[in-house]
């Protein structure tokens, strides 16, 4: 079964390390956003439509950035 050792000199490549560290930090933010925006787009009832086109380009742009960098959010 192949492996990948990641390797950091610390206290120099701390930040390197944190972000490695907290990568399913970020996607669970991440996907939490996109759900958050997808559920006020389609249930609240309350919003204008103008809020909701800067909703959906917002979601748009987020999908963008993640396609744009080659990662993926299931």
């Amino acid at each position: 079964m192949p492996k990948a050792i990641l390797e950091f000199d610390l206290p120099e490549e701390e930040a390197e390390f944190q972000y490695a560290c907290n990568g399913m930090h970020w996607y669970l933010i991440v996907d939490h956003v996109l759900q958050y925006i997808r559920q006020k787009i389609k249930y609240d009832d309350n919003l204008s439509n103008e809020t909701i086109d800067i909703l959906e380009d917002l979601r748009e742009n987020i999908w963008s950035e993640i396609s744009g960098r080659g990662l993926k959010v299931d």
